[in-house]
């Protein structure tokens, strides 16, 4: 189960830990839904049957990326264009200035080793791109989980 899926459901161990350390966590988060209201950027609009899970495979990813040592959702993240990957990353606090496949030359931002070296804590300008990356990897979800389509087949699903 996703971890919003956990923090939706009472008899997990993720619900438990939240009202124990977060018990006013509704009154944060309808804040959140206030200030976002008034975001400087424009909303994203996603088809109604798809955007409450896309929307949270993208909130997961960002925050996996935030608390993490090292990128995570690799199979979804490598869909992005390699200039959109890099930036998300960077956004996220990662470098690559100390990857060794950096130094062969390639541009391929995929193939280089990342590695945390900041916690950004704040709003800057690359912000809205890294979550509208986040969102159109979460939109690839369907193409990397697809029943109908194994790696090694020869043939797209119909």
């Amino acid at each position: 189960m996703s971890v919003a899926g956990q923090a939706r459901y009472p008899g997990s161990v993720l619900w438990r830990l939240l009202d124990s350390r977060l018990p006013q966590r509704s009154v944060a988060a309808e804040e959140w839904v206030r200030r976002a209201a008034s975001a400087p950027w424009k909303p994203v609009w996603l088809p109604e049957e798809e955007s409450r899970h896309r929307l949270g495979l993208a909130a997961e990813m960002r925050i996996g990326l935030d608390v993490g040592e090292a990128p995570a959702y690799f199979d979804l993240l490598s869909f992005l264009p390699p200039a959109d990957y890099g930036a998300l990353l960077n956004a996220a606090g990662f470098s690559s200035e100390q990857s060794p496949v950096a130094a062969t030359g390639t541009a391929d931002p995929l193939l280089f080793d990342w590695r945390k070296v900041h916690q950004p804590l704040g709003y800057d300008e690359g912000q809205p791109a890294a979550l509208s990356a986040c969102l159109e990897a979460a939109g690839m979800r369907n193409v990397v989980s697809s029943p109908s389509w194994r790696a090694g087949d020869t043939a797209l699903p119909r």
